[in-house]
């Protein structure tokens, strides 16, 4: 069988076969990302080699 489960994650559609789909325009999106660069003072920053011990 084949089934479309809609939530506030999106909708997803289950299937064996192909899926047809008419419209008249389809946007196939990759997915979203986001970078966020924060800055930390050097005092609050330790950098050690993973061969250093604590």
């Amino acid at each position: 069988g084949s089934y479309i489960k809609i939530s506030s994650e999106g909708i997803e559609l289950g299937t064996q076969d192909n899926i047809y789909l008419k419209c008249n325009v389809l946007q196939k999106m990759g997915p979203a990302n986001k970078t966020r660069t924060i800055q930390l003072k050097s005092s609050e920053l330790t950098i050690k080699r993973c061969a250093e011990k604590a």
